[in-house]
């Protein structure tokens, strides 16, 4: 089987017809891909679209019911699970290495090395796209209005480092990077309790300089003139990729899918009365959508995506669809190409059915792009 992107692990047999079935499966060496990850990461990578495409938005049904534009904000929240999800599936990833042997070190620097490779890649490629837009079309006033231009000065900018250089999407993999590095300096030196105390406090900071900044407990995320964004680099995803990590030292079991569940829809309902609470009960005005993303009750929905997809059985194997899981790498980085491209057409339509199309043809069009990306030797490592 080709090297992929994501870590590997192998996939536990299914049940025989008469035989009993092993209450619990313990990880497992990296020979074989795991079926159900594959299958959640599908589902996530299609949320990841789905928030950037944002469904039902006022803007593109004009003269429509508020109550579409209401649907369109609980799609949003609910796809909110699928970033929470890569971290931690990472983690847990990371962590099966490790407890299967390997250097601590050596695993770190490699993947390390890899995120920053990727990063660095997809940075360039969305930059060369905005500079040819620009010089096809540069009347187009809608043309990639998501895609900033990056002159060379900002590369060594803080926000190249940790916010995704001026692509909005690619922030995940600095902040994958900052996880990874965190959790390998307080392992190595023996201090896992210190460890995770560390990525509460982080997290925490995050959400109460995102959705809290306005209300009676938040906190100014400006530091001596300087905007700080929150969210980015070691701040939210760090306490998914330990949490992974801490599960990797678990042996996974059959329950762990009712669990996740129950965690995933406990997580989706506090979501709401959370974010509810923030404007009523502390009083802070309304917040952009894209600033209100994450907030306490995400961790539940989070950790409860992962459980589901490591769950011994056959809950979400069988699918030939779950192949394309090993693609969500690139389709994560790529997605945007093709986010930007069908834009103007989408807002042309003011029609609900293509509101609802537009995250799907984006995926299907992603799809065939990061498959012909990974048939060349250049590019595979970039997608797989």
């Amino acid at each position: 089987m080709p090297k992929t992107g994501w870590p590997e692990v192998a996939e536990p047999a299914l049940p025989v017809p008469g035989h009993s079935t092993p209450a619990a499966s313990p990880p497992a060496s990296s020979k074989s891909r795991l079926a159900s990850v594959d299958a959640l990461r599908l589902i996530a990578i299609l949320g990841v679209i789905c928030i950037h495409t944002h469904p039902f938005t006022a803007n593109r049904l004009v003269g429509y019911s508020k109550n579409w534009e209401l649907l369109g904000e609980s799609i949003t929240y609910l796809c909110r699970f699928a970033v929470p999800f890569f971290f931690c599936i990472s983690g847990y990833f990371w962590g099966t290495k490790i407890r299967n042997g390997q250097n601590i070190g050596a695993v770190s620097r490699s993947m390390a090395l890899r995120l920053a490779k990727i990063y660095v890649f997809w940075s360039v490629v969305y930059w060369l796209e905005n500079r040819i837009e620009l010089l096809c079309k540069p009347w187009a006033p809608w043309a990639l209005r998501n895609v900033q231009e990056i002159p060379l000065a900002r590369l060594r900018h803080p926000e190249f480092l940790l916010g995704g250089a001026g692509v909005y999407h690619l922030w995940f993999r600095p902040a994958l990077l900052c996880s990874v590095a965190i959790a390998w300096l307080f392992l190595a030196f023996k201090h896992e309790r210190l460890l995770i105390a560390f990525s509460i406090a982080l997290f925490a900071l995050a959400v109460l300089a995102r959705p809290y900044s306005e209300s009676t407990i938040g906190i100014s995320p400006w530091i001596a003139g300087h905007y700080i964004e929150m969210r980015d680099g070691p701040f939210f995803g760090t306490l998914f990729f330990v949490t992974g990590y801490l599960l990797s030292g678990c042996q996974r079991r059959s329950q762990w899918f009712r669990l996740g569940l129950l965690l995933f829809t406990a997580g989706l309902l506090l979501s709401a009365i959370e974010i509810h609470a923030i404007h009523v009960l502390l009083h802070a005005p309304p917040v952009p959508d894209y600033y209100q993303d994450f907030v306490f009750a995400t961790y539940a929905m989070g950790i409860g995506a992962t459980l589901i997809s490591l769950a011994p059985g056959p809950y979400l194997m069988g699918s030939k669809a779950t192949r394309l899981g090993r693609f969500t790498l690139g389709i994560y980085c790529a997605h945007l190409l093709f986010v930007d491209l069908l834009s103007a057409s989408m807002e042309s339509l003011n029609s609900p059915i293509a509101e609802v199309a537009f995250p799907i043809l984006v995926l299907l069009l992603t799809i065939p792009f990061v498959i012909l990306l990974s048939k060349s030797a250049l590019t595979r490592s970039f997608v797989q």
